[in-house]
């Protein structure tokens, strides 16, 4: 970065430009709100992705109940058919 006679680089000129009206817009500061703002992202996107694995595997647990249950129903049922055709065949 060149240095201007001012004493500050044209980098920092330039990224005190981008700045934001009432925060303190030095290029430390700037970078710093960069910086930040780029941790606020990652997390965000962390969060999504364990919502995410939660709902796949809250769906997965639901879909394995549905399953027992259904298989639960055809045992219960059909031993029940077996007695019932059992007691018909003695009477």
């Amino acid at each position: 970065m060149t240095t201007t006679e001012g004493g500050t680089s044209q980098g920092e000129r330039a990224m005190a430009a981008e700045g934001e009206p009432g925060k303190s817009n030095s290029a430390q500061s700037i970078m710093s709100r960069h910086k930040n703002d780029g941790k606020r992202a990652d997390n965000a996107v962390q969060r999504a992705h364990e919502a995410k694995e939660k709902r796949l595997t809250r769906d997965q647990k639901s879909t394995a109940n549905q399953f027992q249950k259904s298989d639960e129903k055809t045992q219960t049922s059909g031993s029940k058919g077996i007695l019932h055709l059992k007691r018909r065949a003695r009477a």
